[in-house]
């Protein structure tokens, strides 16, 4: 390939996906220049990669940004600060006004409440299904294991989510009026 194909090649890459790329990093890393920094390394990869990318990229993409997200956690120690922070402050998007309040706010915090209660795997394979729009094949893909395994780890990170909605055992999740003697959460791994 010369160098004004790759040139292309490589800023139609970056103009379909730097976006998608990018939210992937953000909702793994809190700060916005770390997410940045992650996302540029990821594109860097692709750079060097560039006549052996898969297509489509896009799992392959979020695959490389995963690893890199997680080789800079490892390397700051941001993860352990971020899950310290995230238990001390509420997530204020998700914030209800007591004046005011809303049957769908109450259900997007309870849902928001019983998902960060999950695992950081959980939420990953939950993440790529929702958040990120990828069909499971390509959800596997990014986690670098076998479809069919993705498939019943989403199945599993479903039902943990479920069982967490069904019976809360923070009475914070709870919905108004209900028990604060909610049955315990099992987990079946």
């Amino acid at each position: 390939m010369n160098d004004q194909a790759a040139r292309e090649r490589f800023e139609a890459l970056w103009a379909e996906h730097h976006r998608a790329v990018h939210a992937f990093v953000l909702r793994r890393i809190d700060d916005r220049d770390a997410a940045a920094d992650v996302t540029s390394e990821t594109f860097l990869v692709a750079w060097r990669r560039l006549e052996h990318l898969p297509e489509p990229s896009l799992p392959w993409l979020l695959g490389v940004a995963r690893k890199t997200v997680a080789n800079a956690r490892r390397g700051s120690g941001r993860a352990q600060a971020l899950i310290a922070r995230l238990e001390r402050e509420p997530d204020e998007r998700f914030a209800r006004d007591p004046a005011s309040p809303d049957d769908d706010d109450r259900a997007t915090e309870r849902v928001m409440a019983a998902f960060n209660r999950l695992s950081e795997s959980d939420r990953d394979v939950l993440s790529l299904i929702v958040w990120d729009g990828l069909a499971p094949r390509e959800a596997a893909a990014v986690l670098g294991i076998a479809a069919p395994r993705f498939s019943v780890r989403l199945h599993r990170a479903k039902q943990r989510l479920r069982q967490l909605l069904d019976h809360p055992s923070d009475p914070a999740d709870a919905p108004p009026g209900d028990s604060a003697s909610a049955p315990p959460v099992m987990e079946t791994r």
